[in-house]
């Protein structure tokens, strides 16, 4: 009886693998078969992250090619940064759907908005921490 046992856990545990690994294919099949967020078109990221309070507070002060701009070095100061705090802010009124959290983020977008207007890209990127530390 135990060995039936110790067969049938053994059979479970040995199908529970072959599950997660094929899960795990199927998911880094699905990534790359996506095209990453920062390859996307201006148009596109507009889109996707239609009713950000970010981009739209963003987009009022920073001209379109210089937000979404594929050049370097404005591709990693810009567009890398965007698109990573972007997805920071949908990932988080995602998981945390109140009201609160959309104000959270329309008061940070006023405040890098706020900072960019009165000193420039530099007070930008040197007192915001990087968006994409926490995804």
């Amino acid at each position: 009886m135990r060995q039936e046992t110790d067969s049938e856990a053994q059979k479970m545990a040995e199908a529970m693998e072959a599950s997660i690994r094929e899960r795990e294919q199927l998911r880094q099949q699905e990534e790359q078969s996506r095209p990453e967020l920062t390859n996307l078109s201006e148009e596109r990221l507009r889109k996707r992250f239609a009713g950000s309070p970010v981009l739209e507070q963003l987009s009022a002060l920073v001209p379109g090619p210089v937000l979404f701009c594929d050049s370097r070095p404005l591709f990693h100061v810009a567009k890398c940064q965007l698109v990573a705090l972007l997805r920071l802010e949908e990932r988080c009124c995602k998981w945390w759907p109140e009201p609160g959290t959309m104000q959270y983020f329309k008061r940070f977008a006023g405040r890098r908005v706020y900072q960019l207007a009165v000193h420039g890209c530099q007070a930008i990127y040197h007192h915001a921490p990087s968006p994409v530390q926490y995804l």
